[in-house]
């Protein structure tokens, strides 16, 4: 009787033994799971960061270009090229003369 507790007492220890390797080996991956997890968490804040800097740049760059687009169209009315030109005493001509491609216009001698 004595050699089968013997055997009993050595069979729990190796499961013993077993289940502190499970145990370990468990902590291990969970602990590796935790660390990939703050690590894919800190990923996340860093790009969530860029990413609201870029959208203010975009908001800025689209107020820009309405502003431009503007500028463009005021700076391109009739009223203020009629401006520009009175301003530098252009005047609208009488005799508009057409030149052909037959016609010599300069020549050198």
């Amino acid at each position: 009787m004595k050699k089968s507790y013997a055997v009993k007492i050595k069979d729990l220890e190796k499961s013993k033994v077993f289940g502190l390797k499970i145990t370990y080996f468990i902590g291990v991956i969970l602990g590796i799971l935790v660390l990939a997890t703050v690590f894919v968490t800190i990923e996340t804040s860093a790009a969530g960061a860029e990413l609201a800097v870029l959208e203010k740049e975009e908001a800025l760059l689209s107020k820009e270009r309405v502003e431009l687009k503007s500028k463009i169209v005021q700076s391109t009315s009739l009223s203020k090229i009629s401006e520009a030109a009175k301003d530098l005493d252009l005047k609208k001509t009488s005799k508009i003369i057409y030149i052909t491609e037959e016609e010599i216009v300069a020549k050198l001698p």
